[in-house]
């Protein structure tokens, strides 16, 4: 292949993805809440014939929940452990609410996130651990699994730190790999866990995992 012919297959390529680089509003820094930012972005995809949102490197803030669509892909860049390289989410909330939402499913859409850390930033660990949730995957509270369960869906290089629960996952046929999830006050919640795939990594967290309803 030529060095012509790459780059009109790269060029190509980007047409396929959202990608945040192209956004003027775009603050990488953690100064300006991008949980609209990430909303639009999520809206564009849709749009698009539901297209990748490709994250760069940075500190994305976040003041709000990002209620997020199964059916596009969330990719960032590889994160440094405990640094503050690759794609960084900042959530914060401090009323329990979650970085990351994916809920009321219907069918069996699954989501793929790929290369993100989420931090709580300016907590010193588990003992202090800010009152949010990085990712929440379907609803533990509701017993409709039809509507509030996830399934068929993958996580992969995920870095979760400093918050008061890492990931609440509720569904089955699930598949993670590399989740690390450090100073948590609980690092994993699961229900229904059936057939699912968990490659997860526990570190100085108050308690690492409570499971429920799962054969």
């Amino acid at each position: 292949m030529t060095e012509l012919s790459k780059l009109s297959r790269l060029l190509n390529d980007r047409k396929t993805v959202v990608d945040l680089r192209d956004w003027g509003s775009l603050d990488l820094t953690g100064v300006s809440d991008m949980s609209t930012l990430l909303n639009t972005a999520k809206t564009q995809a849709i749009s698009a014939g539901y297209w990748p949102v490709v994250m760069p490197e940075g500190r994305f803030r976040l003041n709000s929940s990002v209620t997020w669509d199964a059916r596009v892909p969330l990719l960032g860049q590889s994160w440094g452990y405990n640094s503050d390289t690759g794609t960084w989410l900042d959530p914060q909330m401090t009323d329990g609410s979650a970085a990351l939402v994916i809920s009321n499913l219907s069918g069996d859409n699954g989501f793929h996130i790929e290369n993100i850390a989420i931090r709580a930033g300016g907590v010193a660990g588990a003992s202090s651990a800010r009152n949010c949730t990085a990712l929440k995957l379907g609803d533990p509270t509701d017993t409709t699994l039809t509507n509030y369960a996830v399934r068929r869906s993958m996580l992969r290089n995920i870095y979760i730190y400093g918050c008061a629960i890492g990931l609440d996952l509720k569904g089955w046929i699930n598949r993670l790999y590399g989740v690390h999830i450090n100073g948590c006050a609980l690092g994993f919640r699961g229900s229904y866990l059936n057939d699912c795939l968990l490659d997860l990594v526990f570190e100085n967290n108050l308690k690492d995992f409570v499971v429920t309803l799962s054969n």
